[in-house]
């Protein structure tokens, strides 16, 4: 940083030395929250089958959700030993380890792992990178299988027909093919319906049915008030030494996006049911 060139040696030496300290200090926070979650997990092995999530909210007021991020983030900490190396805030190593992400998290955790600070929009964007590039590639693999496997099928349906055609008639060839191609041909098909699904996701055609399912999933469950979420994950950031104000940020603005979204569509469809 240029600017740090005027500063005086001592304040420079200060400065480094606040920074090596409040790097320790973080990795000292993920460390507490990995205790946490092991110790939840051990909890959970102790208490009667169904009673886990009553002795989370009786014991420290939490929803079971906030208990599964710090079970999530010690799942993540056994899995890859390069976790504590990451230069990250809590809330960007609840999203890491978030079982969304499980099959991409190795590809972002050896990207990250430089000790570049990495702030939670940043960690987001090498998530969904992470996930692009998968997707790619599974989209890839897909489409060598279903070329490989057409060049199968024109292969044995020439074999076949060069056999058959001297002892069956045309009609009976093409039948002892598609009897006998069958599976094959059924291994084709469905091929080409992954890959055509595969194509629509990546294409961002809109996901009526998810939304729906999000808003019945999100119906199903509203068992608590408002003050009372806020005031767990008040409670929350406390424990995870977190500012309140920057732990509530992303759900704030996910409210406010539902909020507007939902106020669009109650209109819409309450005009069309009322016609």
């Amino acid at each position: 940083m240029p600017e740090l060139q005027a500063l005086t040696v001592e304040n420079r030496t200060v400065l480094d030395q606040h920074a090596e300290a409040i790097r320790v200090l973080g990795k000292r926070v993920a460390r507490d929250i990995i205790e946490i979650g092991r110790r939840l997990i051990d909890a959970q092995g102790k208490v009667t089958r169904g009673y886990w999530e009553d002795w989370i909210k009786h014991e420290f007021g939490w929803h079971p959700t906030t208990a599964r991020k710090f079970i999530h983030v010690y799942q993540l900490h056994i899995k890859s030993s390069k976790m504590l190396d990451l230069n990250v805030d809590v809330s960007g190593l609840y999203l890491l380890a978030a079982p969304k992400n499980e099959d991409v998290v190795d590809a972002v955790v050896d990207k990250a792992a430089n000790g570049e600070k990495l702030s939670l929009k940043q960690v987001k964007k090498m998530i969904a990178e992470a996930h692009a590039k998968q997707d790619q590639e599974h989209t890839q693999d897909i489409e060598r299988k279903l070329e490989a496997l057409r060049s199968k099928y024109d292969k044995q349906v020439g074999e076949l027909r060069d056999e058959l055609a001297t002892s069956l008639t045309p009609k009976q060839v093409k039948k002892a093919i598609k009897e006998a191609l069958g599976p094959l041909r059924k291994q084709i098909k469905g091929y080409e319906k992954r890959l055509k699904q595969k194509r629509v996701v990546i294409e961002n055609v809109q996901p009526t049915n998810a939304i729906l399912n999000a808003l019945k999933h999100f119906s199903d469950s509203l068992v608590i008030d408002a003050d009372a979420v806020v005031a767990s994950e008040q409670k929350t950031a406390k424990t995870t030494h977190q500012e309140f104000r920057s732990f509530i940020r992303q759900p704030l603005t996910d409210a406010k996006k539902a909020s507007s979204w939902l106020k669009a569509f109650l209109k819409l469809a309450g005009e069309i049911d009322a016609n």
